[in-house]
């Protein structure tokens, strides 16, 4: 087993993203919260798109949409745990990359 596939590997093992993997798979099977997600991501880009045309009034608009739309979601049994394990892999993932380019760096720079 290469490097690679070792790491790969280790992070599929991670309890945290096995149990994000179990959750995920949960979701997706429910259509009402998959309505409520879909409409989510709609409302993250109209957000997106109003603060780059630089239009204030509707980019508040759009984030009390979104926080809105994500209490409603977090409302249902398992979101709120899926949300936070979703920002904790997402931290972990930063941190890999973090060590893989200080690493590779390193190793160019000598």
């Amino acid at each position: 087993m290469n490097e690679k596939e070792k790491l790969l590997a280790m992070i599929r093992e991670n309890p945290s993203i096995r149990r994000y993997r179990q959750l995920e798979a949960i979701i997706n099977q429910d259509s009402e919260i998959q309505v409520k997600m879909d409409t989510l991501k709609q409302m993250q880009q109209q957000l997106v798109n109003a603060r780059e045309m630089n239009k204030k009034e509707a980019v508040k608009h759009f984030e009390q949409q979104v926080e809105t739309m994500i209490e409603t979601i977090e409302d249902y049994p398992l979101m709120s745990e899926y949300f936070a394990l979703q920002s904790d892999i997402n931290d972990m993932m930063k941190a890999i990359m973090e060590i893989l380019e200080t690493g590779i760096n390193d190793d160019w720079e000598q």
